[in-house]
């Protein structure tokens, strides 16, 4: 829902009533101004109080339930006129409307009783509901929940309605739980989660049920148990695996972000710069090669028969059967002309009827290419040719192979060009592997001459305790590294044996198995594939829309400032999250950006993951207490003239924008985009500007 208005009645510094306090608000940037002190906060804590009952207490930083924060929510100058015996009333208005027209007023009201000067007797806050119908309204028959969790979703909440000081919380970009926390809250990635789990546990129970059935179909009962045993305690290593794997890559990650963060502390930074590039260089480039060798080793299997490896013995068995293959058919031709009027050392059908014909009306032979005049005896004999089919009376063999035997001869042909490259192209695999090897180990050595460059670095400008941890960070980078592909090893050594598995109980099978079972064993192997692979791109198109939402929001933000602001980039990380970062123009990830540059990345986040997808920009209110506070001018203009573009109503309050030259100019310029200017003002009727009992907040809306 859109917020149209918002009416404070004796609510902390806003004394008087709902219709003295009231801010009526339009699509478009509403701007609340006002200098520190004057009541912004107060408006944050109206807006927060009506739904959720609480208060932000600025003593402790936290927002506190209305019974504990009691009486201090109502204005001091109320409680300080308020006689003992008597009721003081606190009272916030919000009226808001759906995307399909209906209007909701939500009223909280809160009642202290003064009981001495000192103490007072608090009440329950109550909150009201009514609905406009006909123009009247009237106590709404919805449960408040249902009404309250419209005005603003639970789990959009934190990232719509916060204050400036929040921001780092919400999205702290030191932490790589962060962004995955956010895109899995607020988009519909648990669906597919929901989906890999079911299609997995299904793969297993199908799985399972068909083993059970070969089982009992089997003609060795001891030995399919034992090959069942084997299967289920494969099963629960692959589990333990799985999860050992997940805890490697979190220790890996952990442990890089622990040498970045270390080398950060270096002073040096054009050498440091330096050096941190060609180390990324070096660690993308050897993982690279480590991946590329496994692949390649792991390939000779495939090999063997893609690539007719297992053929490079064979050429002596392969001339064998073509001189055999010769003689079989000089003999079996010789059978064929002496059992036909004439001898014919063509085989049936060579040449084919169709050119024989060709040759008969052309006169000429397309064999020997020579003339065979109508008459000679060389048309004659292309008569016979074509006449020889029904010349034969009966076939001279019971079982005549030689089709078949033909057959073969051609495809061993063509399998002598492989064999004759077979050294070659097995050399050639190895020659790679070795090559990869050989840069695998120049990587490695000019990494540990980069890691000792560092440390020294690190030796000159910090304590020994910083360059022992560097030391321990770089062993664990190789530990957990060691640790992964040892992992990653023992998976695919039991996934074979499964495969392996399977097939022997097959082959213990006697009679016929369930087909449904085979089929459902199938069909959930491959949806678990599927799921696993489908959730994947989903989540990496998220991730890939997200960041370029983000870098598009942070360019409208950062257009007018000339400072270097580098751009968004979403890396993925070893243990498969994600972690946000600020690069430059090479790709190059960029440290030490000032604090205003890193609060709009930040914000530039939050606001392309409400705009992204769901679209909840144009349904619910974004409202920020002071989130401009540590920018300059133009940064805080850039993100206001964002904020109106990209979503369809926004509250902020701010102290930009107080001088009225300063705001004159940015209406002009903005006009279009903005819903309503309220400016706040403190007043105190005696002068004493120490006296908070005497404080009162005057509203003065900015005609546009």
């Amino acid at each position: 829902m859109l917020i149209k208005s918002l009416s404070l009645k004796n609510f902390q510094c806003y004394c008087g009533e709902l219709d003295q306090n009231h801010f009526c608000f339009k699509n478009g940037l509403n701007l609340i101004i006002g200098n520190n002190g004057n009541g912004k906060s107060k408006v944050f804590d109206g807006f927060y109080w009506v739904l959720y009952d609480q208060i932000f207490d600025t003593d402790i930083r936290q927002f506190t339930p209305t019974s504990v924060y009691g009486e201090k929510l109502i204005s001091d100058k109320v409680t300080r006129n308020c006689e003992v015996g008597d009721t003081a009333t606190a009272e916030a208005c919000l009226v808001v409307e759906s995307s399909q027209g209906r209007e909701y007023r939500l009223t909280r009201v809160f009642h202290c009783t003064k009981l001495s000067d000192t103490e007072w007797m608090k009440e329950r806050s109550i909150l009201l509901i009514e609905e406009k119908k006909t123009n009247r309204w009237t106590t709404s028959n919805e449960t408040p929940d249902s009404v309250l969790n419209r005005v603003i979703p639970p789990h959009i909440k934190p990232y719509m309605w916060f204050q400036g000081e929040q921001v780092d919380g919400l999205m702290d970009l030191t932490q790589k739980s962060s962004l995955a926390k956010i895109i899995k809250l607020l988009s519909d990635i648990n669906f597919y989660d929901e989906l890999v789990e079911i299609t997995h546990k299904g793969a297993e129970k199908s799985s399972k049920s068909l083993l059970k059935n070969q089982k009992s179909l089997s003609k060795n009962k001891e030995e399919s148990d034992r090959l069942e045993k084997e299967f289920n305690d494969n099963l629960r290593e692959i589990k333990n695996l799985e999860d050992d794997k997940k805890l490697a890559n979190e220790n890996y990650t952990n442990a890089q972000s622990k040498i970045n963060d270390l080398l950060n502390k270096i002073d040096d930074a054009e050498e440091k710069q330096k050096l941190k590039i060609e180390r990324a260089n070096l660690e993308i480039k050897l993982k690279a090669n480590e991946d590329s060798v496994i692949e390649k080793r792991k390939s000779f299997t495939s090999k063997m028969f893609h690539d007719y490896w297992i053929l490079k013995f064979s050429k002596p068995s392969l001339e064998k059967f073509g001189r055999k293959y010769k003689e079989y058919f000089e003999k079996h031709q010789q059978i064929v002309n002496q059992n036909q009027q004439t001898s014919f050392k063509l085989p049936l059908n060579v040449p084919q009827p169709m050119h024989l014909h060709g040759m008969l009306e052309s006169e000429t032979c397309y064999v020997c290419n020579r003339k065979a005049e109508k008459g000679s005896d060389a048309y004659q004999h292309i008569e016979e040719l074509v006449n020889r089919s029904s010349s034969v009376t009966k076939s001279p063999f019971e079982c005549d192979c030689s089709e078949y035997y033909d057959h073969l001869y051609t495809k061993s042909i063509r399998f002598y060009q492989h064999i004759e490259t077979t050294n070659e192209r097995i050399s050639e695999q190895f020659d790679t592997i070795s090559s990869l090897e050989a840069d695998i180990l120049e990587n490695k050595s000019r990494l540990d001459t980069i890691n000792a460059e560092l440390e020294g670095l690190l030796e000159n400008d910090s304590s020994e305790d910083v360059v022992s941890e560097f030391r321990r960070a770089q062993s664990n980078v190789e530990r957990f590294g060691a640790e992964q592909k040892d992992i990653e090893n023992k998976l695919n050594r039991l996934s074979t044996n499964q495969e392996k598995i399977k097939k022997s109980l097959e082959k213990l099978t006697l009679g016929k198995v369930d087909l449904a079972l085979v089929n459902a064993e199938k069909v959930f192997a491959s949806l678990a594939r599927i799921a696993k692979s489908t959730r994947e791109e989903v989540y990496t198109q998220i991730v890939l829309e997200l960041e370029s939402k983000a870098n598009k929001i942070f360019e409208e933000m950062t257009s007018s400032n000339m400072s270097f602001k580098g751009r968004i980039r979403l890396k993925r990380l070893d243990n498969g999250a994600y972690k946000a970062e600020i690069v430059d123009q090479e790709g190059y990830s960029v440290t030490g950006s000032n604090d205003s540059n890193i609060v709009l990345v930040k914000l530039a986040l939050i606001m392309a993951i409400l705009t992204a997808r769901a679209r909840w920009s144009d349904n619910f209110t974004l409202i920020s207490d002071a989130p401009t506070s540590k920018m300059a001018h133009e940064y805080s203009t850039g993100f206001y003239k964002a904020l109106s573009s990209n979503f369809s109503q926004s509250i902020v309050m701010t102290y930009d924008f107080i001088e009225p030259e300063d705001r004159a100019k940015f209406i002009m310029e903005n006009k279009q985009n903005i819903g309503s200017i309220h400016i706040l003002n403190s007043k105190y009727a005696s002068g004493n500007m120490n006296d908070r009992t005497d404080l009162e907040t005057s509203i003065e809306e900015v005609v546009l």
